[in-house]
């Protein structure tokens, strides 16, 4: 899961993308090959958590 707590991020993972805003989280299933990028002109301050889940699917 990655909370973005300033700034601005975007996670790309298959073939989507996906901007986290601040305040925003998204969970993204690990065993995905993702990728997590500032998405701001200023430094983008975010909190990652790694969960354990029985569910596939990605969730905002």
């Amino acid at each position: 899961m990655f909370i973005v707590v300033r700034g601005e991020a975007k996670v790309l993972f298959e073939n989507s993308t996906h901007i986290i805003r601040e305040n925003e989280s998204f969970l993204v299933k690990g065993a995905l090959l993702h990728s997590v990028w500032n998405n701001a002109l200023e430094t983008t301050t975010m909190i990652g958590i790694s969960v354990k889940s029985s569910d596939d699917r990605c969730i905002k």
